[in-house]
């Protein structure tokens, strides 16, 4: 992938491919793949047909809305 391509995506941040955003997250790059085709994933630039890329904000901001302060807490209910 072109490094200038990424400079013109929205904001400054760093970006990740799958497997570097996949370790950043704690999951496996097959994990994070299955997440983005059935959803429920971080947000993603489609920068090709075959390549993506995350922002580090998208993954600390997807992170985020998984926090639980118990395995009893309800995903669903609104914080």
């Amino acid at each position: 992938m072109k490094r200038d391509m990424l400079r013109r995506l929205p904001d400054d941040e760093e970006k990740l491919d799958n497997r570097q955003a996949a370790a950043f997250v704690g999951l496996s790059p097959r994990t994070l793949e299955n997440l983005r085709l059935r959803g429920g994933g971080p947000k993603f630039y489609a920068v090709s047909r075959r390549r993506v890329v995350y922002s580090k904000r998208a993954l600390r901001e997807w992170l985020a809305e998984r926090e639980r302060s118990s395995t009893s807490d309800d995903p669903g209910a609104p914080r």
